[in-house]
């Protein structure tokens, strides 16, 4: 998707100004996505914006300039993006919680066995 994939973006939050030169992108185009309420600032008295802004921006603005989608089906893709990583992490946490449950059982039917065998 472009270079600006490859940018590594610091913890914390930055301006307009330096998300613009970080991604490569104009003024204006972060205006439009602004306008557009495609992310949110995490200080709106500063309109300083966060990593995880900083990101829907990125994806924006690739989902704009690379594939041509309007500001409506950023919106939804962007939304069922951050859809499918919470229940990529509801499904780890389900995942997590079957596999010590199933482990504790085994330890158990281990220990039933040995005692048997003695």
């Amino acid at each position: 998707m472009g270079t600006t994939r490859s940018k590594t973006i610091n913890k914390g939050t930055k301006t307009k100004a330096e998300v613009s030169k970080i991604l490569k992108l104009s003024l204006q185009d972060l205006q439009e996505f602004e306008n557009e309420r495609l992310f949110e600032f995490a200080d709106k008295a500063k309109q300083s914006i966060d990593e995880k802004n900083i990101e829907r921006i990125r994806v924006a603005n690739s989902l704009k300039n690379e594939l041509g989608v309007n500001a409506a089906g950023i919106d939804v893709i962007l939304n069922m993006r951050e859809k499918m990583t919470r229940m990529r992490s509801d499904m780890n946490s389900f995942m997590s919680q079957v596999r010590k449950k199933f482990e504790g059982q085994v330890m158990t039917n281990v220990k039933k066995i040995k005692k048997g065998m003695d």
